[in-house]
């Protein structure tokens, strides 16, 4: 479940001081409803993940598939109902460790054979669509001071910040033209920092059935997370907070 409010049992000034952006909110899902997912879908990742690791308790596939233990639990027991998992064992915090039957075996391969993704669950594309429109840079209009703020280190001409201005402020496409070796790639990636500083993207997407990885350490660093303990309770997993990602690539024109 995403949104752009907060939850009720939190303070919505308190969670804006402790994630820092305040245009979009990945807020914990307290259903299965609320995913977005299928409870096939969830049946399936976690007899996935239970098929690579053996055994694996209740909590840890909760961790893994980054959805609410309030949610997997149920999930897993279902599973054990219809002999799909066993109990292997009891494990901390009223949790059990669970393992594949012969026939749950039977069904993690057949699931495997119609996807291989074994990741963290993913969200639905209506989901990220949002977010993308929340945290788009149209939203924002950065001034002059955060322009010289992001320039730090460089050196610009002043009449040089006259035209960036109003060319940020446009969020169309920007064309930095000048002889080889004017800096032209520094300047685009500093100014970039003009922009919100964080994003949330997801781990993957679902759509009619089809995954898309999102996230990849190569392209997105990771902010990390003050106050782990009141964020941990109240965000959706399944949603990274990255800085604003950057992407080069070889676009010289001849």
């Amino acid at each position: 479940m995403t949104t752009t409010n907060t939850p009720s049992q939190v303070d919505p000034e308190l969670l804006r001081q402790l994630l820092s952006d305040d245009n979009f909110l990945p807020v914990e899902p307290k259903s299965v409803h609320e995913t977005g997912l299928s409870e096939t879908f969830i049946e399936s990742l976690l007899l996935k993940h239970i098929s690579l690791r053996g055994a694996a308790s209740g909590r840890s596939l909760s961790d893994s598939i980054c959805l609410p233990f309030a949610i997997v639990s149920p999930t897993l027991e279902a599973l054990r109902s219809r002999r799909l998992l066993a109990h292997n064992g009891s494990a901390p915090l009223n949790d059990y460790t669970y393992l594949l039957t012969e026939t749950g075996q039977d069904k993690a391969q057949a699931y495997t054979r119609q996807c291989g993704y074994a990741g963290p669950a993913p969200v639905p594309l209506s989901e990220y669509i949002t977010s993308v429109n929340a945290q788009s840079i149209s939203e924002e209009a950065p001034d002059r001071a955060r322009l010289f703020d992001a320039c730090k280190g460089i050196s610009v001409e002043p009449q040089l910040f006259d035209k960036l201005g109003p060319a940020l402020n446009s969020c169309a496409g920007m064309f930095l033209h000048g002889s080889p070796g004017n800096g032209k790639s520094t300047l685009a990636r500093h100014i970039t920092a003009c922009f919100g500083q964080h994003v949330w993207v997801p781990h993957a997407v679902i759509e009619g059935g089809e995954i898309i990885k999102f996230f990849d350490s190569q392209f997105h660093r990771v902010v990390p997370q003050s106050n782990e303990g009141v964020v941990r309770t109240t965000l959706d997993r399944r949603w990274v907070q990255v800085e604003r990602p950057t992407v080069v690539v070889g676009g010289e024109l001849t």
